[in-house]
């Protein structure tokens, strides 16, 4: 859930408008933002359109983020060290291997929970 708050602060003695625009997911901040303005109206506008859009989940677009798994971000990191001059050594890519051979290599990393070790 998407929702934004203004607050009126004082810059010198003229007023300025802080528009606050958060989003909550499952009681854990997902995104946030703040930005100042000069003008309530101008605040306003602002939040609600940025809620919008979070709503519509197009704010990740907006800042360039994307949803990943965990197994390409994994498949992407092996790829980069083969082609450098100081590939993975033979303990990293058993780490690797056996990280992939779990449930998680398919999660998305957003909503990646990993349980506590006992």
């Amino acid at each position: 859930m998407a929702y934004y708050l203004i607050k009126k602060r004082f810059r010198g003695e003229l007023p300025v408008y802080c528009a606050e625009v958060r989003q909550k997911r499952k009681g854990q901040k997902m995104f946030s933002k703040s930005k100042t303005f000069t003008t309530k109206g101008a605040a306003t506008k602002w939040a609600k359109i940025l809620v919008d859009q979070l709503e519509d989940n197009e704010a990740m677009n907006l800042l360039g983020l994307r949803e990943a798994l965990l197994g390409d971000l994994i498949r992407d990191y092996i790829k980069l060290k083969d082609k450098s001059n100081k590939p993975l050594g033979r303990t990293s890519a058993y780490g690797y291997k056996t990280i992939v051979s779990f449930q998680y290599y398919f999660q998305p990393l957003g909503r990646l929970v990993l349980p506590l070790a006992k």
